[in-house]
């Protein structure tokens, strides 16, 4: 493409943005209406670039669905505003961080950041996503944006969040359901907070997001904006690192005292405990893969993966786990102990991982295996 037609592509792009973000700020409230509007806005600035969110997300859904999970947000449900951060959103973020300054996208659908950051010529912002598709339809649009493949400012790169690295930036975007990959770049930034200056930017996921950001020891609220686009929660959220000496020094007591309890659990196979966040994510990643939580219901006790749970924070006030053997959401708070399987216990807890029939194991009373279709039956082990 010549200079000429990507300098009138940027021209048409950002006569298009500035009516766009003109009207969304003269709306007072956004109605149904105004929504189908937005929409159009956003698929018209997609044809400009010759990419439709939609049809490759049909596409995807069609063809690819089965080499991702559940955090690749893939589904033919979606609109283009719920799949992805719009243009308007992200001018809204960038607009809140120096010109100077790098952000980088975790997990960026069609990498809008990147896009717009490069159609306006300012801020630079590096996209990294998963799905194949989504990275090639960006790139393609990235190169008909710019002219001058030497000035791109950031980059588009397919990514395995969960074995590859991210580059060092100033900022981070998170738009992701909590899980496994959540956990795993929390972990990751964290650890990074401690020799670099950064800045966590976040828009509320599936409900539980933000609540989880709140709740990590090592980050606090710094500020919140509101932004125009309809939302369930249409608040901007900028997350900072705490004073790093004060977090060393909670680590080292937490350290301490997971040490202590995984050393009695190993000794006693068995302990009776109550667990703080923190605790449960400490002792997630040093014990035993075999390690069961015991979890108190109404009139029993009965035992789920340590390794397969992850906190989900559906409300301000309470912690809940997920697991996924069995397939249960329960507080925190109805963990009583830890428990390290062995002879029939642990040949039970592996058939329900590679059988995935049976769905609890009561411990007391009595010894009961629970069963998908509802049947119990005793249990010596």
């Amino acid at each position: 493409m010549s200079h000429s037609n990507n300098d009138s592509l940027s021209n048409k792009f950002q006569m298009m943005f500035e009516r766009y973000c003109s009207y969304i700020h003269s709306l007072e409230k956004i109605s149904n209406k105004d929504v189908d509007k937005l929409i159009h806005f956003e698929t018209t600035l997609e044809s400009l670039l010759e990419f439709d969110v939609l049809k490759e997300e049909n596409f995807i859904f069609q063809t690819q669905k089965d080499l991702y999970n559940q955090e690749s947000y893939i589904s033919e449900q979606l609109n283009t505003l719920a799949l992805n951060t719009s243009f308007f959103e992200w001018k809204t973020i960038l607009d809140q961080i120096e010109p100077r300054e790098t952000l980088c996208d975790l997990g960026s659908g069609y990498s809008k950041g990147t896009l717009l950051s490069n159609l306006l010529d300012q801020w630079t912002v590096h996209s990294l996503e998963l799905v194949e598709r989504r990275v090639e339809v960006a790139t393609k649009a990235l190169k008909k944006a710019t002219h001058d493949t030497s000035r791109i400012r950031g980059s588009i790169k397919r990514s395995d969040l969960l074995k590859d690295s991210f580059p060092i930036c100033d900022n981070y975007f998170l738009y992701l359901p909590c899980g496994e990959l959540l956990e795993h770049l929390l972990d990751g930034l964290e650890k990074l907070s401690q020799t670099n200056n950064l800045q966590i930017i976040a828009i509320e996921s599936h409900g539980d997001l933000i609540n989880t950001l709140k709740r990590c020891s090592w980050l606090e609220l710094d500020r919140s904006i509101k932004m125009k686009m309809p939302r369930h929660d249409q608040m901007l959220y900028f997350f900072k690192p705490r004073e790093i000496s004060s977090r060393l020094e909670e680590k080292r007591e937490l350290d301490k005292k997971v040490k202590s309890l995984i050393d009695e659990l190993n000794k006693k196979k068995k302990i009776n405990l109550t667990l703080e966040l923190d605790e449960f994510c400490q002792l997630k990643k040093h014990s035993d893969s075999d390690t069961q939580l015991i979890i108190q219901d109404d009139d029993h006790l009965w035992l789920c993966d340590l390794s397969s749970s992850v906190p989900c924070h559906l409300d301000a006030r309470h912690v809940y786990l997920e697991s996924t053997y069995p397939k249960r959401r329960f507080l925190l708070s109805k963990c009583t102990g830890l428990l390290i399987p062995d002879g029939k216990l642990k040949k039970i807890v592996n058939e329900r991982r590679l059988e995935n029939q049976i769905r609890k194991i009561i411990i007391e009373p009595q010894k009961l295996i629970e069963y998908k279709n509802g049947q119990r039956k005793k249990a010596s082990f």
